[in-house]
């Protein structure tokens, strides 16, 4: 396999976890899911929140002690027996972040995802139509698999994770988060894109729109601040299938 695709396929997992130094001390932080770098941020002062990972969602306090979004069927749990993260019927565990003097104190280095990605194992899975398809482990733990195919703009990668489907494309920055629209054959759907030190960006997808992903002929994404790249699609619904089968097999090739 190419070495720069490997490179740029061992950091899917990693989610960056700072999102700028400015942040108020009331401010908390969490990271969620070990190596799928899921990352929670609360402001019991402003009574705001965020979550961020295949896509970005606001929370809020719910009186009870949850931080929650129930449009995205999300639930944060700073209490009790260790901080949980809900999404839809999965539980994740978590764990406070120090990124700054006063910030969670006692908690692990904001870095430590990046870290964890030398565990990560891409292992091939298969070819199809010009993409290639691999499925990733972190230790013993499925993580996903992913497509990826090199195009004059660079490497598109469409993965899905066991939170979802996601986007990867080269992107000019390499930390915190940034808005952005996804296009496909004139329908334009808002995106909130991650950002890898490697420079990629990940934007969560949803099914309806891998389903249209599937006969596509045209993709454009646009970060703010970033000029558009147009992607030509070929073969789309033959990677879409494959990833599925991958994922339905938790990797293993029959």
């Amino acid at each position: 396999m190419d070495t720069r695709l490997v490179r740029i396929l061992i950091a899917m997992v990693a989610l960056v976890a700072a999102c700028g130094s400015a942040r108020a001390q009331s401010e908390l932080l969490y990271k969620c899911g070990g190596d799928l770098g899921f990352v929670v941020e609360t402001n019991p002062e402003s009574s705001s929140g965020n979550f961020h990972g295949a896509f970005s969602a606001p929370l809020v306090p719910d009186g009870n002690g949850a931080w929650v979004n129930p449009g995205r069927e999300l639930q944060f749990w700073p209490e009790g027996e260790g901080p949980k993260l809900f999404i839809g019927s999965e539980q994740f565990s978590c764990e406070p972040v120090a990124d700054e003097p006063g910030m969670n104190a006692g908690g692990e280095p904001a870095d430590s995802a990046a870290q964890n990605t030398a565990d990560l194992e891409m292992l091939p899975y298969g070819s199809t139509r010009g993409w290639e398809v691999v499925s990733l482990r972190a230790g013993s733990d499925f993580v996903g698999c992913a497509g990826s195919i090199n195009l004059p703009a660079g490497f598109l990668i469409l993965q899905k994770k066991t939170h979802g489907w996601e986007l990867r494309v080269p992107a000019d920055q390499t930390e915190g988060f940034e808005g952005g629209v996804i296009t496909l054959d004139g329908r334009r759907v808002d995106a909130q894109f991650g950002f890898t030190p490697e420079g990629a960006g990940e934007a969560g997808l949803d099914d309806a729109f891998v389903a249209a992903l599937r006969n596509g002929k045209l993709l454009t994404t646009k970060i703010n601040g970033s000029r558009p790249v147009k992607w030509p699609l070929s073969g789309s619904a033959a990677v879409v299938t494959k990833i599925e089968e991958c994922f339905s097999r938790q990797g293993r090739v029959r």
